[in-house]
């Protein structure tokens, strides 16, 4: 993604797996925002089931949409790694 972020100047919006399909650029600032908040662990933890299988998801959405409630574009699902 920070490959990304250095060569925006090159494109004017993203297309997604998942809707929206059609996406604004900051999308990408969104995402790295996200990241840095899993890995300092203060993003929301959300649990999320996929496939009878539970996942964390790193912000809250509205029910039945992909849409972000704080209104931003972009959310990651993500397990905790396994103490070593």
């Amino acid at each position: 993604m920070k490959k990304l972020k250095k060569m925006e100047d090159r494109y004017d919006k993203f297309y997604t797996a998942h809707p929206p399909y059609d996406v604004k650029k900051t999308c990408l600032d969104d995402l790295l925002e996200i990241c840095g908040e899993i890995q300092e662990g203060k993003n929301e933890s959300v649990m999320y089931e996929f496939n009878k299988k539970e996942y964390l998801l790193a912000k809250q959405y509205l029910e039945n949409t992909c849409d972000r409630i704080d209104g931003k574009i972009g959310n990651i699902v993500y397990k905790k790694a396994s103490p070593v």
